[in-house]
């Protein structure tokens, strides 16, 4: 498909327009909410303007009409357990998983992949096109996730490519924060996560932008990848980033790279296993060169085969995985703590701070009341508190700082602590906005979003309680 000469000229302005507002906005490092806002409503804007002028350069493709020349190309490659089946858990959704057909015991093995199937920076740089660029672009050779993304755009675009009842069967849209529309991001506010979105946003349009200004330059070795020109748009590499940010995984390179390297890649099939709590149960055969998966417990006739994706916080898996777990035994939140500098004792509490490995700003982490306050978020409010007498005490001590340093501090102190702690959590709080997750306009995104929103408030919650009855205990 050619994109009319005005059009075209129309979307070179919006890309380079993009692109500077992209380099503006991360150079002024803002935190302050109503400002991402805007900074997220103003290069939406500009986007949808670009994916206006490129639409019908990437179609989204329906994964079901996929999925029986997926389990073909499978079978032909001895990668398919026949007592699995892959199971559309969410219509609406389009979420796939794999279910067993008999009763699978704990440590069993339950699938295995051979190396050959799974796309990676290894067989992404067999396409000599794409290691030319590689050799010449800093962005390609420093950043694995973005090379084998371009992997992806590029065995996309190939009518025969090896891979591509893989990559039909892929998702064609997804969850994470570059699937956003302004209401999802709203239901953001009072949350962490709304920064880490807005950047992330930011920093993938910056990306495509820089990828097509190369693509349009003649000199450019990105300019000599055939299989690109004329298709490659922000929604073909929105969806590849997106792709390889929920699917990628480290895998063992070949013999020849020396021991204990690894590439990223994506691994078909397995990448259908949704994520439960439990224990890590995946392996790697380096002979036969297969991944190795293995049940991670007693799973009945018809139930679902999960993995353990790793310990993660909610807001990681929502950012990087587009999707918010249950009952996740590994969040906690992020919560902005920083001395003041016209604090006329900061320079004492920030010696204090060093001595202590602990930042003078930044961001501490709270976790649920059930695992307590975290070491480090208890030292930093009591540094912040602490008067000039009990910091110079410290400071001229001839012993180590340690934490048992600080548990030995007045009773009143630690008092004084829990209950910063407790209004700077009932702070938080007011700053959500009331949700409500049964509307009905609510997207997929919006959704994963409210979850979120739901178990940071119960975490701030939890600590407004236990500071409170801390308080009362005493």
């Amino acid at each position: 498909m050619k994109i009319p000469k005005k059009q075209a000229n129309l979307r070179n302005g919006l890309i380079n327009d993009l692109l500077e507002k992209c380099l503006f906005y991360s150079t002024r490092n803002e935190t302050n909410q109503e400002a991402l806002i805007e900074e997220f409503i103003d290069l939406d804007s500009i986007a949808t303007n670009i994916r206006k002028i490129e639409t019908g350069l990437f179609v989204q493709h329906h994964r079901e009409d996929h999925l029986k020349e997926f389990i073909t190309w499978l079978k032909s490659n001895g990668c398919f357990n026949e007592s699995l089946d892959i199971i559309n858990f969410d219509a609406s959704l389009r979420e796939y998983g794999l279910i067993t057909k008999k009763a699978t015991l704990e440590d069993e093995l339950v699938l295995k992949i051979p190396k050959r199937l799974m796309m990676t920076t290894e067989t992404a740089l067999k396409d000599t096109s794409l290691k030319s660029a590689v050799l010449e672009d800093p962005l390609l050779k420093s950043m694995p996730n973005v090379l084998l993304a371009f992997h992806l755009m590029i065995e996309y675009c190939q009518k025969d490519s090896f891979w591509k009842p893989y990559i039909l069967f892929l998702p064609s849209v997804y969850s994470t924060p570059l699937y956003y529309t302004k209401e999802d991001l709203l239901l953001l506010k009072g949350s962490h996560v709304l920064l880490e979105s807005v950047k992330l946003v930011r920093n993938i349009y910056r990306q495509y932008a820089y990828f097509w200004k190369k693509m349009s330059s003649k000199s450019s070795s990105i300019n000599k990848i055939k299989e690109l020109k004329g298709l490659y748009s922000l929604d073909l590499y929105r969806w590849a980033i997106s792709t390889v940010m929920t699917r990628q995984n480290q895998i063992p390179t070949s013999a020849s790279h020396g021991p204990d390297q690894s590439t990223t890649g994506l691994i078909p099939l397995w990448d259908l296993c949704n994520h439960q709590d439990g224990k890590f149960s995946t392996d790697y055969d380096p002979v036969e060169s297969n991944l190795l998966c293995y049940a991670m417990k007693d799973f009945s006739i018809n139930e679902e085969i999960t993995i353990f994706y790793g310990k993660r916080t909610n807001a990681e898996f929502l950012i990087n995985n587009g999707f918010v777990p249950a009952n996740n035994q590994h969040d906690f939140m992020s919560i902005r703590m920083g001395l003041s500098k016209v604090d006329p004792l900061f320079e004492l509490r920030s010696k204090l701070c060093l001595m202590m490995n602990l930042p003078t700003s930044g961001y501490l982490p709270l976790h649920h009341k059930t695992l307590g306050l975290d070491e480090n978020l208890l030292n930093f409010v009591k540094i912040f508190l602490m008067d000039k007498a009990t910091l110079e005490k410290l400071l001229k001590s001839d012993q180590l700082i340690t934490n048992a340093s600080f548990n030995d501090l007045p009773d009143d102190l630690a008092l004084k602590a829990f209950n910063f702690i407790s209004i700077r959590c009932q702070i938080l709080l007011k700053s959500y906005p009331n949700l409500d997750k049964e509307q009905n306009n609510l997207t997929p995104c919006g959704h994963h979003i409210i979850q979120l929103i739901e178990c940071e408030k119960n975490i701030l919650s939890s600590h407004v309680i236990n500071a409170i009855q801390s308080t009362n205990g005493k």
